[in-house]
């Protein structure tokens, strides 16, 4: 949403006059400003809480050359969410971590790789990159492991929740992370 936008939502919501709302629009913005110029936080109920930060003093390198750069600190603008904000942006993202079923796969995905790893480390799939999918990383390790990656995957359906039988992603995310890029 760009200014215009805004402004033209806030006239149809509010039924004030275009004029009246820019105003009220530039207001605030000067108001909050000023108040972060003055060092003070801007906290607008159910949306957050506006205030300035010092960043500290860093040294750089200079990607041309590669010498070394030293950036001044100085005061930089802070957004916190309130809360109900935060709130309500979570319950838009399917939050499956929570369900007990995916943690339960989770943590039995991480046991059989880490077993596995354990005890057939020199079979271990060479070129897993964390940006492969599901199938290919499932077909590396089932390529790399043969028969024994064949357990695991039953040893995983057996064990996981029946909801969770046919999803992998787990299986997979633990045998990326143990295994990916390595040489």
């Amino acid at each position: 949403m760009i200014w215009t936008e805004l402004i033209a939502r806030l006239v149809e919501r509010s039924g004030r006059s275009e004029d009246e709302v820019r105003s009220v629009l530039n207001a605030l913005v000067d108001e909050t400003t000023e108040a972060l110029l003055a060092d003070e936080s801007v906290p607008l109920r159910n949306l957050g809480t506006f205030s300035a930060r010092w960043r500290q003093p860093r040294t750089v390198r200079s990607i041309s050359d590669g010498r070394k750069i030293v950036l001044d600190g100085r005061h930089v603008p802070h957004f916190r969410a309130s809360g109900a904000l935060r709130q309500r942006l979570t319950e838009r993202t399917p939050q499956t971590w929570r369900d007990p079923a995916q943690q339960e796969a989770w943590r039995v995905a991480e046991t059989l790789v880490d077993d596995l790893d354990l005890y057939h480390s020199a079979m271990a799939p060479r070129g897993l990159s964390s940006d492969d999918e599901v199938d290919t990383v499932l077909a590396a390790c089932d390529q790399a492991f043969g028969t024994l990656w064949r357990h695991v995957v039953d040893a995983y359906r057996g064990e996981v929740d029946p909801t969770m039988k046919g999803d992998f992603s787990p299986l997979a995310a633990a045998a990326t992370s143990r295994w990916a890029d390595s040489a």
